[in-house]
């Protein structure tokens, strides 16, 4: 989308995701790695970019939109 390059994660990209492979090279990868992926990506280039979404989706499970906690309830 918009001429970007989409690489699975764990990749031989970045130092965490080769440390990764070169453990397990089967790895599935997990959130975490890719999140670290990510973050290294963002601080050793300048012109990257990070937006976190689906990354931090529980943080919005607990508040509404003026900023409130949403309280469960069983019923």
């Amino acid at each position: 989308m918009l001429g970007a390059e989409v690489v699975s994660s764990p990749s031989a990209t970045t130092a965490t995701g080769r440390k990764v492979l070169d453990e397990d090279p089967d790895s599935p990868g997990s959130l975490g790695v890719s999140k670290a992926e990510a973050i290294e990506l963002v601080r050793d280039d300048p012109s990257h970019r990070l937006a976190l979404g689906c990354m931090s989706y529980y943080a919005a499970m607990r508040q509404t939109v003026i900023g409130r906690p949403v309280v469960e309830v069983d019923r």
